[in-house]
């Protein structure tokens, strides 16, 4: 889904591709795929799909006011872990599984 949605959008600067460790990191790469991924589930089969970018955190924060650096800092390192350390293969499955048997009503 997220190839499919890059090559429409994106087909001069592809973003489903690894940039090399100098331009690119692991979480910026899984973070592309999710936003590409969310962007056509939507498009192609009405699905709302869960993202949080990191910028909806950070602006989250700027509310407290005591030491708002090191709270963002904790917080964004629980973020990550969960994001991309859950294993969310089960999720994709039963994802999959609803849109198959969604189609297959009509």
């Amino acid at each position: 889904m997220a190839k499919i949605v890059d090559e429409i959008r994106n087909s001069d600067k592809l973003q489903f591709y690894w940039g090399g460790p100098q331009y690119d990191d692991y979480y910026k790469l899984q973070d592309r795929l999710q936003v590409l991924y969310k962007e056509g589930m939507e498009q192609f089969l009405g699905e709302e799909v869960s993202y949080i970018d990191e910028s909806t955190i950070e602006e989250t924060f700027k509310l407290f006011l005591n030491d708002p650096d090191a709270t963002k800092d904790t917080i964004l390192k629980y973020f990550r872990q969960l994001k991309f350390y859950t294993n969310n293969d089960f999720s994709f499955i039963d994802i999959m599984k609803s849109c198959f048997i969604k189609m297959h009503k009509y």
